[in-house]
């Protein structure tokens, strides 16, 4: 069964975009050396999200899901109000939820999703491994 959600609540392409994050995202270790790191890093949903936004050309939203910081990539709908909200939240690191890569309505689930100002911390050297990553899954197409 496709369900309401595929059939009448998100586009065609925000359900392409969902699939080849999810491809894109299943080639992201837990954790991450870079040769001029020296060390093991985590993989955090603040770079997660950055190396998929920077991959399919979508912007990412600094915030917290309910009191925990996050941050996530962002599909524009043009001409949506629906709760004053213009975008369908695609989470490449779903806390607390299976799988890791959903895409939320804005007229069913934001209201966990809170803003916040840009995060300070993020490791652009674990940005860059995730892009490379995540070129080789998306292959020539990209």
């Amino acid at each position: 069964m496709r369900g309401y959600s595929a059939l009448h609540t998100f586009t065609v392409d925000e359900q392409r975009i969902l699939t080849r994050a999810r491809r894109i995202v299943e080639t992201f270790p837990e954790t991450i050396t870079h040769a001029t790191m020296g060390r093991n890093a985590w993989v955090r949903c603040h770079e997660a999200a950055r190396a998929v936004g920077r991959l399919l050309n979508l912007d990412v939203q600094d915030g917290y899901y309910g009191v925990v910081d996050h941050s996530w990539c962002r599909i524009e709908r043009p001409g949506t109000t629906a709760y004053r909200v213009s975008y369908t939240v695609l989470d490449v690191y779903a806390v607390g939820q299976l799988p890791p890569v959903q895409l939320i309505s804005p007229i069913a689930g934001l209201h966990e999703y809170k803003l916040s100002e840009p995060r300070t911390d993020v490791d652009e050297r674990v940005v860059e491994a995730l892009v490379k990553l995540g070129r080789r899954a998306l292959g020539k197409g990209a």
